[in-house]
């Protein structure tokens, strides 16, 4: 493979909604889901948009959930948004036990490894979840690298295909608990 220099060619972990003119391989690397995380004690669930109703809610500048954005244009004064970074989860706990927010949304994933960083995986929990989506490795679209993506993602699903036939790829998703198999990535294989 010819070394590119200065030229990303590549990109992990976005859905095809939010970069839509990027090449995809067939299977995704993961599944985003959308979470509800609240204390510990509380008995609130996410059950629908109607289970929001004077619910206080942490969520990230930017953050834009299809099934959110129209009550969040109905109700601002229910949700309480901050930049998406580094201390954006342990903000939002921190804002959890002062009741200064009933609930923050976040992913899944990204969520309980910060939560296990912080040792407070036992004060939070998740209240349901609003929206999952595939996650892929994404490449450019650049009509001069048009050859060398076709093979990327041609050999990245072979690959993928091997490593799912072989069971590696469930070793690894049950080892960190992400909450999906490799039989749910085959479900949007296309």
């Amino acid at each position: 493979m010819k070394e590119l220099v200065g030229v990303s060619i590549g990109l992990s972990a976005p859905a095809k909604q939010e970069a839509p003119t990027l090449i995809y391989p067939s299977i995704p690397i993961g599944i985003q889901r959308m979470c509800f995380f609240v204390n510990r004690t509380s008995s609130w669930e996410y059950t629908g948009i109607d289970s929001l109703e004077g619910v206080v809610i942490g969520i990230a500048h930017d953050t834009s959930i299809e099934e959110l954005n129209q009550y969040a244009k109905q109700f601002p004064n229910n949700f309480q948004y901050q930049p998406y970074h580094e201390r954006f989860i342990s903000q939002n706990v921190k804002k959890l036990q002062k009741n200064r927010i009933d609930t923050f949304i976040s992913t899944r994933n990204s969520t309980l490894y910060t939560l296990k960083k912080l040792d407070a995986i036992e004060d939070v929990k998740i209240a349901g979840c609003v929206s999952s989506a595939p996650v892929y490795i994404a490449f450019t679209p650049s009509k001069l690298m048009g050859s060398l993506i076709s093979e990327l993602v041609n050999h990245f699903d072979q690959g993928m295909s091997r490593l799912i036939k072989q069971g590696y790829v469930d070793t690894i998703l049950q080892k960190y608990d992400v909450g999906f198999s490799s039989e749910d990535l085959l479900k949007y294989n296309q």
